[in-house]
């Protein structure tokens, strides 16, 4: 699985942090964490230890022996959380992750802090999904999230009801945004003007290197009498 999600195709800084944390985890913080990060299915070539969160769909054994899982209580790609907790760094996100009483159907942590949120209820609805772009209608009972499983990078950009809205880092390293009661229209799209700004002063740049580094023709100069 890849828990990037990225349309540049490049880890994000949440990303990593997230999948260097993994390791050091035991199995049932690592199966907790993934189903936060929206992974659905795991191929191991092991079996889970057990108890563990997770439904055995088919198993090999042999020289290459190969275990496929299905985690369960996983997200859809996109959810409304009704209980919303507030972390200020990741070790405090990671935490409440791995709290028992943590359900990554319904919870969301968000960076920041303030006082949780609980109690609401929603639906979401996916209306359009491209690699670059997202919309959404989100109906909720009271405040609560949008969490979308696409890695927060700062290119992300968010309108709710054709206003901007701020987007935080949901669960250490997914696309967060809060919501009040009522409906709304959500899009998110990848803001390309940076990129473009910067091929532009690129090439502009490489222009004035070529003139300058080309070689100048002197020319004779004759006196008129």
């Amino acid at each position: 699985y890849e828990l990037t999600r990225s349309p540049e195709g490049l880890d994000s800084f949440l990303s990593r942090a997230t999948a260097q944390t993994l390791p050091g985890l035991d199995e049932g913080s690592r199966l907790r964490l993934l189903a936060a990060s929206g992974v659905e299915y795991l191929l191991l070539t092991r079996p889970l230890a057990g108890g563990a969160a997770a439904t055995l769909l088919e198993s090999r054994a042999g020289p290459a022996p190969l275990h496929i899982y299905r985690l369960e209580g996983v997200p859809a790609e996109a959810f409304f959380a009704g209980t919303v907790h507030r972390a200020p760094h990741l070790n405090g996100a990671l935490s409440r992750i791995l709290d028992a009483a943590f359900e990554p159907s319904r919870h969301a942590v968000l960076a920041g802090s303030g006082p949780a949120t609980t109690g609401s209820d929603g639906r979401v609805e996916i209306i359009a999904s491209a690699p670059e772009s997202i919309e959404l209608v989100v109906e909720a009972s009271g405040p609560g999230a949008l969490v979308v499983h696409r890695a927060h990078l700062p290119i992300w950009r968010a309108e709710i009801d054709g206003r901007p809205a701020p987007i935080l880092a949901a669960n250490l390293h997914r696309l967060g945004l809060e919501i009040s009661p009522g409906e709304h229209r959500v899009r998110l799209w990848v803001d390309r003007r940076p990129l473009w700004a910067a091929g532009l002063v690129a090439a502009g740049a490489l222009a004035v290197v070529l003139f300058l580094s080309a070689p100048r023709r002197r020319r004779a100069v004759g006196k008129i009498r």
